[in-house]
């Protein structure tokens, strides 16, 4: 995902104007849906309800399956006991009362002998629910959906849930896109479904956690002249009079934060690349050409990263694009999400990347989303590499880097935090001078208090004193929050004698554990892109991007760790590469890059 709104899903590394290619042909538009007969995968059969399966059953003690997986930021999303296979999704769309009629099918596998079990649902009315088409006891607790089938379902046995529900799936939305509880939006020409990492579990019941991938199917209808355009292939549509009916199907497993769902007036436009992927593109009938032709360069960036990365894992691929003020960008399956307002290339080839790193191979927990976010950032910069030349990526790695250096990262302090960590950091009985106090004092407050303040309170010291009464100087100045840098906080520390620096942590967290208030932060993106710069750098290219297609490969469809990317890094390199991501990972100062010159801290830097 990429969003250049509030700070936490902020893509700071957009490319200049210089690098943006002007596209000077225009694409042809049509206002029909996507009709394309593409080979229709055995998803797109019906699922009918079928009997539990005749697996004999486990001699063990039905339980409850829990609430949640167990992720390390977000415990309770997700819920265990099962393994969903497919979801099959029904929704009957009422635009003008901005609300749904919809029946949600989930085929499962139970993985123990539950007696009950949990989905993911919140805010809309449920009005059945059933297991195997037999009518089942349900009760809601909070997000939670807990169903207790009439009969226990023995481990290893194939089972259907049937659920149907109806309202305002958008109801409950309110503040920034990775806060809200639905991924559903409306707006005044349509609706869109894009929401990570909770958004699911607003419009369809789900085991709402990207280690439990499944299948898709959706059947869609609505009010003519409106369009849908979902994950997957369209299969087909029907008409009835007044509406229409779209069948998607999504074959390949997926992840619920990537199930997008889009209804306007679109335009669609079809290419086909070099390899034979179909590229589909649904635009708003009133976006722009200039806004449309900024996506011709993705054929042309889907054979590069084929190249680099292995065959794309998808049957087809595309974006679409809501004529909307709305400033971010996400990597729905096979599918791209992208508000008109935030289109440029370097987005475009972000989203397009995220489909191997993120899609195909995805997290088994959300602090290793630097596994998505950083590879697809660095994509991004290879292709800048690719088409502009080697300059271009060395630039944006230096101004990439600087950002994450101490010295470029100002932080609010409050005085009583400044005072705690002089006093935390000083001992009693050393002397310093007042001079040397003075120098120090007005380069740690430079932006904060001005110099004649300093020396006018340490005057009133003899000429020598003790260290500590450094903190007596902080308190009898008049401010209340100072704008420091922790560079100059350890520069600071190293003027009035410590010895030990004790570097501080700056607002940007390691990449490899940023915790789930950060998830989405700059250092996820750019530093977990320098990361992967770094590792080329130490590995060279021919191993560094033999690591890339193996990782995208041998994880496809699958979930990945930090620890798998490491391993297979090693296995390539024939290196030890503990200590290399150690501290690009979690060490909470960037390491130096000095093969480019780049230094983190107390080294001149070019």
């Amino acid at each position: 995902m990429m969003m250049d709104k509030h700070e936490k899903r902020k893509y700071i590394g957009l490319w200049g104007a210089a690098f943006v290619l002007a596209f000077l042909f225009a694409c042809s538009g049509s206002n029909a849906p996507d009709k394309t007969q593409i080979a229709t995968s055995p998803m797109v059969t019906e699922l009918a309800l079928q009997p539990t399966s005749t697996i004999t059953p486990v001699n063990d003690e039905a339980v409850r399956g829990g609430a949640g997986v167990g992720d390390s930021y977000f415990p309770t999303l997700g819920n265990s006991g099962y393994d969903v296979e497919s979801y099959r999704i029904t929704i009957d769309v009422d635009m003008n009362q901005r609300t749904i009629q919809a029946a949600t099918t989930i085929r499962a596998t139970a993985l123990v002998h539950l007696a009950s079990f949990n989905l993911d649902f919140y805010g809309l009315k449920i009005e059945t629910v059933t297991v195997n088409g037999v009518p089942a006891h349900f009760e809601r607790v909070q997000r939670e959906l807990v169903i207790s089938p009439a009969v226990s379902i023995p481990a290893g046995s194939i089972f259907d849930v049937y659920v149907e529900y109806s309202g305002d799936p958008a109801q409950e939305i309110y503040q920034s896109v990775i806060e809200r509880d639905s991924a559903w939006v409306w707006y005044d020409e349509g609706s869109y479904v894009a929401g990570e990492p909770k958004g699911a579990a607003g419009w369809f019941p789900v085991n709402e956690h990207p280690s439990d991938k499944a299948a898709y199917e959706f059947i869609v209808t609505v009010d003519k002249p409106y369009d849908v355009a979902a994950n997957g292939i369209l299969v087909k549509t029907t008409d009835h009079r007044v509406r229409r009916t779209f069948y998607w199907s999504a074959p390949e497993p997926m992840a619920p934060y990537l199930v997008t769902l889009n209804i306007a007036r679109f335009d669609m436009e079809r290419e086909i690349t070099t390899s034979g992927t179909i590229i589909r593109n649904y635009f708003s009938e009133t976006l722009s050409d200039e806004t449309k032709t900024r996506f011709d360069i993705q054929s042309e960036m889907m054979d590069f990263f084929e190249s680099i990365f292995g065959p794309y894992p998808f049957g087809v691929y595309g974006v679409v694009v809501h004529d909307i003020d709305e400033n971010f960008a996400l990597e729905t399956q096979t599918l791209s999400f992208f508000g008109s307002t935030f289109v440029n290339e370097a987005v475009i080839g972000h989203e397009l990347a995220h489909q191997w790193f993120g899609n195909s191979v995805s997290i088994k927990d959300w602090q290793d989303i630097w596994l998505n976010e950083g590879f697809a950032t660095y994509a991004s910069l290879l292709w800048a590499e690719n088409q502009y030349g080697q300059f271009v990526l060395d630039r944006e790695i230096e101004r990439m880097y600087l950002k994450f250096t101490p010295e470029s990262a100002p932080i609010e302090f409050t005085k009583g935090a400044l005072i705690d960590i002089v006093r935390d950091s000083t001992e009693p009985g050393v002397e310093i001078s007042r001079t040397r106090a003075i120098e120090s004092l007005a380069a740690l407050l430079e932006r904060t208090v001005p110099r004649n303040d300093i020396e006018i309170v340490a005057l009133t010291y003899p000429e020598n004193f003790d260290r500590g009464l450094v903190i007596s100087i902080l308190s009898s100045l008049s401010f209340d929050v100072a704008e420091v840098s922790p560079y100059q906080i350890n520069q600071f520390l190293i003027e009035i004698g410590v010895t030990e620096s004790g570097r501080l942590q700056t607002r940007w967290p390691p990449p490899g554990d940023p915790g789930p208030d950060a998830l989405f932060s700059a250092s996820v993106y750019q530093r977990g892109a320098l990361t992967l710069h770094a590792l080329r750098l130490e590995v060279g290219d021919d191993a560094f991007f033999e690591i890339l297609k193996t990782y995208a490969g041998r994880f496809a469809y699958q979930n990945a760790t930090t620890s798998d990317f490491i391993t297979i890094a090693e296995e390539i390199s024939g290196e030890s590469l503990k200590f290399f991501f150690d501290g690009w990972l979690y060490a909470p100062f960037i390491p130096d890059i000095p093969e480019m010159g780049l230094y983190s801290v107390g080294q001149e830097q070019d």
